[in-house]
């Protein structure tokens, strides 16, 4: 997972400080427009660098394999759809099977179970990078030396996204393995994550 590096951008900034529909439903994101939807798809796609969000792969901007996910989803947190902080861009997950689209069927996220991404209180918001790493392997696991409950919500976290579905674990090894072959060529990381630009927390 990414860490969630967030900036709103200025347009949707003046957007709800000016359009007469959004002041009339403050916390109804349906009732932002295609355009607005499309530029903040695409502000947030170069935010993360291109990435999904929840996996880190890599995903075209194209609108038809990407979508703005909520993290605490929308159906169950109204006062959080407009929040630009709980608005990430999520591949489709093959066919649904992690990232966004798995985990909009699944219950509903409670920060006692998984990391904290958007707590109530921002002081107490945790990165994916200080829970996470990347073993040979291609899995993601909790580090060591996180405390219980820490590494409980990171392990829920994973099973709750799916992170380790067959083919995300797949594509990391690989990646872990060319890895190697670079930097026994001579390669730096910086210039090896260039290539892929994508998986970037396996670069760390």
């Amino acid at each position: 997972m990414l860490d969630l590096n967030k900036t709103e951008p200025q347009f949707f900034i003046d957007y709800k400080s000016n359009d007469k529909n959004y002041k009339k439903n403050p916390n109804n994101y349906l009732k932002c427009g295609f355009a607005i939807k499309q530029k903040l798809r695409q502000s947030i796609l170069e935010e993360q660098k291109g990435q999904c969000f929840y996996c880190e792969k890599k995903i075209e901007n194209d609108t038809e394999k990407i979508h703005i996910d909520h993290i605490k989803q929308r159906a169950c947190f109204h006062n959080l759809e407009c929040e630009y902080k709980n608005m990430v861009v999520s591949c489709n997950g093959n066919g649904g099977n992690h990232c966004g689209k798995y985990k909009d069927n699944q219950e509903k996220w409670d920060d006692t179970k998984f990391i904290k991404l958007i707590p109530e209180n921002s002081q107490l918001s945790e990165k994916p990078s200080a829970f996470f790493k990347y073993v040979g392997n291609g899995k993601i696991k909790p580090k060591k030396k996180l405390t219980d409950d820490k590494k409980e919500r990171a392990e829920n976290t994973i099973k709750y996204l799916n992170l380790n579905f067959p083919d995300l674990v797949n594509a990391r090894k690989i990646i872990l393995y060319q890895i190697d072959i670079y930097k026994q060529q001579g390669f730096n990381i910086k210039t090896i994550l260039a290539l892929y630009r994508e998986f970037e927390s396996v670069f760390k």
